[in-house]
């Protein structure tokens, strides 16, 4: 007998902290799973359902939206929505593809940690594939793709483009696919086309972390190793850290902050940096914007043999040789997570309703500085 000739019960309550749209998700689900209602069973009609529940039929559309992006239920032309999945329904492949700047995508040290965070999360799902695409002309890639009638387009995973106008010029001429970027945010991203979204690293979040780590460890004389470069997401470190200072009722000696020339290699400028902050005196840590410059000082502490006198603090992890091979400590930008979230933003989208995520990076202490006296 059609759903839509008997009562479907569904526990659903107007007073409960989820929402209406994803109640009704989880009660169909839970009656499939269990049996109670059969493969290819009709659902009433989206108007009778919204009035034996009585909900908009916007909430109802929500909750049939979602469980047929899940395969949990289905739709039949001029018959409505079924349980269970159709064979016929879409035998085109789902397809993902991933892009980056980088020509190697595979062997590049800083992106290949974004590219295995996404390509777990896709491999997790078991219903979609993956093409990665390194360097070249996407656009050309992307129109043949959309040609292909075999192929369906779930999406665009943009790892650290060139320039945010690449992104938009794309977005503008394919409107009908969802980019997500991933990495580091852009100050100018919320003016992004509508099919735009962004999973990024929570900078301010990470520089706060290490000033209120190291703030709680007695630390009171701390230094900022920056050089010049026109990039948000270092100053968002900066601030952050900054905030921790304030928030602990302390304000940053600003000539515990150097900023080093930008002729000399990184590392280079570390090691000329944490030579000339500890010209100012007593230092008890020190906060370097990246691990490069976190490794040049690690390398300038061990001349003067005063490496286990100073904690050092790095950013990024992307290239985990370079602070544990110091053994300095450092912020870890969590990849597997966005890539996660980058996947579950093209496949389940009214999960992820907003236009950037921002995911919180953790700290890897490699060395304790606990004898600090005031």
């Amino acid at each position: 007998m059609p759903l839509n000739e008997k009562k479907l019960l569904l526990n659903v309550s107007k007073h409960s902290k989820t929402a209406l749209y994803r109640q009704i998700y989880q009660e169909i689900q839970k009656q499939t799973i269990a049996g109670e209602l059969k493969e290819h069973e009709q659902l009433p009609g989206m108007r009778e359902m919204a009035r034996m529940l009585d909900v908009s039929t916007m909430v109802i559309d929500m909750a049939l939206d979602l469980l047929i992006e899940d395969k949990i239920c289905y739709r039949r032309p001029k018959k409505g929505t079924c349980v269970g999945s159709f064979v016929g329904q879409d035998s085109r492949s789902n397809l993902i593809v991933v892009y980056s700047r980088s020509e190697d995508l595979e062997f590049d040290s800083v992106m290949k940690p974004f590219l295995t965070g996404v390509g777990s999360a896709i491999h997790q799902e078991n219903r979609t594939d993956m093409l990665y695409v390194s360097g070249g002309n996407i656009e050309e890639r992307l129109r043949h793709i959309a040609a292909d009638k075999n192929t369906k387009l779930l999406g665009v995973i943009i790892i650290y483009p060139d320039h945010l106008e690449q992104v938009c010029r794309l977005a503008e001429k394919f409107p009908a696919v969802k980019l997500v970027l991933l990495n580091f945010n852009y100050e100018t991203f919320e003016m992004t086309p509508d099919n735009v979204f962004g999973v990024f690293n929570d900078e301010f979040c990470g520089g706060y972390s290490v000033g209120n780590y190291l703030l709680t460890q007695n630390c009171r004389r701390i230094g900022l190793i920056d050089y010049h470069v026109n990039n948000q997401n270092y100053q968002l470190r900066i601030e952050g850290f900054l905030k921790a200072h304030k928030d602990f009722g302390l304000r940053h000696d600003s000539d515990l902050a150097i900023t080093t020339d930008i002729e000399d290699k990184v590392t280079s400028r570390g090691f000329k940096a944490m030579e000339k902050l500890l010209q100012q005196g007593r230092v008890d840590a020190v906060f370097c914007i990246n691990d490069l410059l976190a490794a040049g000082a690690v390398e300038y502490l061990e001349s003067i043999s005063k490496r286990h006198e100073i904690t050092v603090f790095g950013y990024d992890n992307l290239v985990p040789d370079i602070s544990f091979s110091r053994n300095a400590s450092t912020v870890a930008i969590n990849t597997a997570l966005m890539g996660k979230c980058a996947i579950k933003a093209l496949l389940t989208p009214r999960e992820y309703l907003c236009k950037q995520i921002l995911i919180a990076p953790h700290l890897i202490v490699r060395h304790h500085h606990l004898d600090i006296k005031p």
